[in-house]
């Protein structure tokens, strides 16, 4: 309540700046926001996980767990996002309740484009990384080779 209430206030006194031009209100504000929601999430995920167990089936990972997975695609797409997001808000003028909409939908366009990313980009890459080089590996010598100087 407490992210939902400092995000709420951030939309309304924190002013649009020019990219890596953030006011000291807007960051302090955000981030404060983002980072209690951050913890939340966090504490809710151990419960998550104390009440159902550590490992998940694949095809029914929680959604939180797939943004998990994505996170290095998340940080690869987030600066894109916000970029674009703030000039189109600043462009238009946004304050108060546009300004937190306009907050809302940017986080949740990064959220669903670090995952598209890491689903049509990230994961293929690491599978055929992983695919060449398992392939070049050579194998390790089994004990007997090793005694019988065949290594």
């Amino acid at each position: 309540l407490l992210s939902v209430a400092i995000f709420i206030a951030g939309g309304f006194f924190a002013t649009s700046a020019s990219i890596n031009e953030e006011t000291l209100p807007r960051v302090l504000m955000f981030g404060t926001s983002y980072g209690l929601l951050l913890l939340t999430v966090i504490n809710w995920e151990v419960a998550q996980r104390e009440k159902k167990g550590e490992a998940y089936p694949p095809k029914k990972r929680p959604f939180l767990v797939v943004v998990g997975d994505a996170s290095y695609s998340l940080y690869l797409v987030h600066p894109f996002c916000i970029s674009v997001s703030g000039k189109l808000m600043n462009m238009m003028g946004f304050t108060g309740i546009g300004a937190i909409l306009g907050v809302i939908a940017t986080g949740l366009i990064i959220v669903y484009g670090g995952i598209l990313f890491y689903n049509l980009v990230e994961k293929p890459f690491l599978q055929l990384m992983k695919v060449t080089v398992l392939s070049r590996r050579k194998k390790a010598p089994t004990p007997t080779e090793i005694l019988k100087g065949n290594s």
